[in-house]
């Protein structure tokens, strides 16, 4: 079920322009709210859907509140804001139409259109270094309180022999299961940013580390970049990564191999 709001006229103060900062404009928002499949209008219930006078107003206050130089910023803040307010929606979509840019030619419609939803992640997380489990607690903990993720399920921490390099301390693992809205590449950069946080630097390949956070599956999707292949193309080799994914998600489905996880092991 989807929800449509066209063309709400709000007026603010956004663009890279002073003279656009200074006087103003009206801009045009048009959203799209798929409910998940929880809510039904057979219920005739407003308490089990999502309020379209708060929504207007919420979106409203943004627009009026907020300053951005572009009209990009301005209509991911949107969706990331309807998101994290409602959790009846499983995804949302943003256009931001700016009738009066200050463009040389003449134009009928000029804006920016965002898509944002929630996507289940499963993550492997790992440390052999210092205070183990320490450091494994503290990612589980950053994961769930960074922006733009919900906690899931999160299996027993094990401890596993070395993987690829075998002369060094032992790891514990566990698995970790999230729902986020950062598409891939945006996903990857932030778990990194949380290893280097929690003191990761440089070192060799499959060597000891204080952390280390591994993208196991995203949906069903299967994504492959300069940085980042989805799923892990490791992952159905190694027992550290299959039994605590097998503890919290047995029936995931690896989408290349066309097998649940358990059948792995």
């Amino acid at each position: 079920m989807k929800i449509f709001i066209d063309k709400i006229e709000i007026f603010g103060y956004h663009g890279c322009l002073e003279e656009e900062k200074k006087t103003g404009q009206y801009f045009l928002v048009s959203l799209e709210l798929a409910l998940g499949s929880a809510v039904s209008g057979q219920a005739d219930d407003l308490e089990r859907t999502v309020d379209y006078s708060l929504v207007c107003g919420q979106v409203e206050s943004i627009v009026t509140s907020s300053r951005f130089n572009l009209l990009e910023s301005l209509t991911d803040k949107i969706a990331q804001t309807l998101l994290l307010s409602y959790p009846e929606l499983d995804s949302v979509k943003v256009a931001v139409e700016k009738p009066s840019a200050p463009v040389p030619v003449r134009f009928e419609s000029l804006g920016v259109t965002v898509e944002r939803g929630w996507h289940t992640v499963f993550l492997s997380l790992g440390s052999n270094l210092n205070d183990r489990e320490k450091n494994i607690r503290g990612a589980v903990e950053r994961i769930c309180a960074s922006s733009g993720f919900k906690a899931g399920m999160c299996s027993q921490i094990i401890e596993t022999e070395p993987w690829g390099v075998e002369n060094q301390p032992k790891f514990l693992n566990c698995a970790l299961e999230v729902k986020t809205w950062l598409e891939p590449e945006e996903l990857v950069s932030s778990l990194k940013q949380i290893e280097r946080d929690l003191g990761r630097v440089p070192g060799t390949k499959w060597g000891s580390r204080i952390i280390d956070i591994d993208i196991l599956l995203y949906d069903l999707i299967i994504y492959k970049s300069e940085r980042l292949q989805i799923p892990h193309p490791y992952m159905h080799e190694r027992d550290f990564v299959l039994v605590p994914l097998a503890e919290i998600a047995p029936n995931a489905i690896h989408p290349v191999k066309k097998k649940y996880i358990r059948e792995f092991l």
